[in-house]
């Protein structure tokens, strides 16, 4: 009879313990949640979003297996200035890594090096720049430059067409620490079923269809890289482009910082262009 209480009592005790146990961790989510595919869709666009101007390349990244959970290794190249044979010559590699567990709850990201495109994205939206007005004069021919527009009226992605030859725009201004939501146009459309959304090739409609895809269970992966799906949804809805990254000679800059609705303009990299090589 001593026994029968006894186990009873153990029983007892290892039942409470699981259960404070249960409420002290937070739950992951059931097989039947957990998509790998849709998990895949989220991590694309939060990368692109908050590694503006860094050209990964998302699209060819896959989810893998690892002992503990998930990683998803992103590679990227960056265009060195130089053409040959009328081809950009693309030679730097940014590697970036996304751990997750099991059910797919991010536990870190890599980071890439701080660039002068982050500097000039702490101004955006406050409308002062760097000391472009000094230094575009003086700029010769023979190299590239990437610059930062900020417009002062905000513009459709039509309006955009022929005046400017780029296709990374920053899609809000940003507020306070925040930093304004950039998008890559060369990024795919998240999914078959809504092909027919971004099949123009047209950022905006990429990103709708994109921020269409999110559900209010995706806020804690959105959180972790420093994204507010409220603000998402928000902007996409609106639809309207603040500014853009633009890599040009320094011709082609010195027009855009002559247009009335250039708000402000940092200029954030250049190279030179090879000896006997166009520089276009």
């Amino acid at each position: 009879m001593k026994c029968i209480k006894i186990c009873a009592s153990m029983v007892a005790v290892l039942a409470m313990s699981i259960a404070c146990g249960a409420t002290s961790k937070p739950l992951p989510r059931s097989s039947g949640d957990f998509s790998p595919a849709h998990l895949v869709t989220v991590l694309r666009g939060a990368i692109v979003i908050s590694n503006p101007g860094t050209p990964l390349l998302v699209s060819d990244s896959r989810l893998q297996r690892i002992p503990g959970g998930y990683e998803f290794r992103v590679s990227g190249e960056e265009w060195s200035g130089y053409y040959q044979a009328s081809t950009p010559v693309m030679d730097i590699d940014h590697p970036l890594t996304v751990t997750l567990d099991h059910s797919g709850n991010v536990r870190d990201i890599s980071k890439l090096p701080f660039s002068r495109l982050d500097g000039a994205l702490r101004n955006f939206g406050r409308g002062a720049g760097d000391e472009s007005d000094w230094i575009l004069p003086r700029l010769s021919a023979g190299i590239r430059v990437r610059a930062v527009a900020e417009f002062e009226i905000p513009m459709s992605e039509r309006e955009l067409a022929w005046n400017y030859q780029s296709n990374r725009y920053f899609l809000s201004r940003g507020s306070g620490s925040g930093r304004p939501i950039y998008w890559g146009g060369d990024i795919e459309c998240p999914a078959p079923s809504v092909r027919r959304d971004c099949d123009s090739h047209s950022a905006i409609d990429t990103f709708r269809a994109w921020v269409g895809q999110l559900t209010e269970k995706d806020r804690l992966i959105l959180d972790k890289f420093g994204i507010s799906l409220d603000a998402l949804r928000v902007t996409a809805k609106e639809g309207r482009i603040y500014g853009l990254i633009q890599q040009a000679s320094p011709q082609v800059i010195r027009q855009f910082k002559k247009n009335r609705n250039v708000r402000s303009l940092w200029i954030v990299d250049m190279w030179p262009c090879r000896k006997k090589e166009a520089c276009p």
